[in-house]
């Protein structure tokens, strides 16, 4: 972990460096080395044949990573690359945790045919709210039967990484909401609900926040701390930023909860009947 933590920063990557962060985005390794080698690679100035095989893992990303990994893409931006790029985000894996804001802001950097040819992309992206209630139903409806001890190796998984932000009993995450009694409050419907639309219905006290700051930078995520001097924003469940009261200019509400979507479609009908199962029981 140690070269993927001192990869990125604006700097170069030697072909070793990017090849190790590549190999880290693998949906089977844990959550958090997938989260950094993303932001690393989205942080890192790539050269023109690092991009072109960039493009070709966007197919294989999963949701927690894809949105990560989108500001790599904006080097090397001229329209051949581009319309490969949008086949690969089309097709990939973490096409349901993006969404239509961030491929506005990805393809504003291309040529214009690239943005117009995006356009698809971003109207499929800008999913209604009847569509949603179609899709949560019919998944309702066709879910096998779910097993709890199952469902706890879900939740515990590198694939689900449910524990990085959530506790459940005694062990997990802090970043979302504790899970332990979330059976009692929420029905079946509603936790899948909030599996596949996450920012649908976001708990009091986890309210994401866009923090726009003085230099016009804008940084996404919960202000789990604060003082009189700084605020300090939670970006995700490996990433805190410390931030200067007199370096912020406005603090906004988010209506896109921290939770990726995507996260059922990474997952198989039964995984997500095994998950649903230990969430309505309290994993008891």
């Amino acid at each position: 972990m140690s070269a993927i933590d001192a990869a990125g920063g604006g700097q170069p990557l030697p072909e070793s460096t990017f090849s190790l962060l590549c190999s880290s985005l693998q949906l089977d390794l844990p959550a958090d080395q997938r989260g950094i080698a993303a932001r690393r690679l989205a942080s890192a100035t790539l050269t023109s044949d690092q991009m072109q095989a960039l493009i070709p893992l966007a197919r294989s990303v999963g949701p927690m990573e894809l949105p990560k990994l989108l500001p790599a893409f904006e080097q090397h931006a001229d329209e051949s690359r581009g319309m490969a790029l949008l086949t690969a985000l089309t097709e990939s894996q973490g096409l349901p945790g993006l969404r239509a804001d961030l491929i506005q802001t990805l393809l504003a950097k291309y040529p214009s045919a690239v943005q117009t040819a995006g356009q698809a992309l971003r109207k499929q992206l800008n999913a209604s709210l009847e569509e949603q209630t179609l899709l949560l139903e019919k998944t309702l409806s066709t879910l096998p039967q779910g097993d709890l001890r199952r469902g706890h190796e879900v939740f515990m998984s590198r694939k689900a990484a449910c524990n990085t932000c959530h506790k459940l009993g005694y062990g997990g995450g802090t970043l979302g909401p504790d899970l332990t009694s979330i059976g009692k409050a929420r029905n079946r419907r509603d936790l899948l609900e909030a599996i596949l639309f996450p920012s649908s219905s976001i708990v009091r006290g986890y309210e994401p926040v866009v923090v726009e700051l003085a230099e016009g930078r804008v940084v996404g995520g919960i202000i789990t701390g604060e003082s009189s001097g700084e605020i300090i924003l939670t970006v995700d469940a490996t990433k805190q930023l410390h931030i200067d009261r007199t370096d912020i200019a406005q603090i906004l509400p988010s209506a896109v909860s921290p939770m990726p979507n995507g996260i059922a479609t990474i997952l198989s009908p039964q995984e997500l009947a095994d998950l649903l199962t230990f969430l309505e029981t309290g994993g008891r």
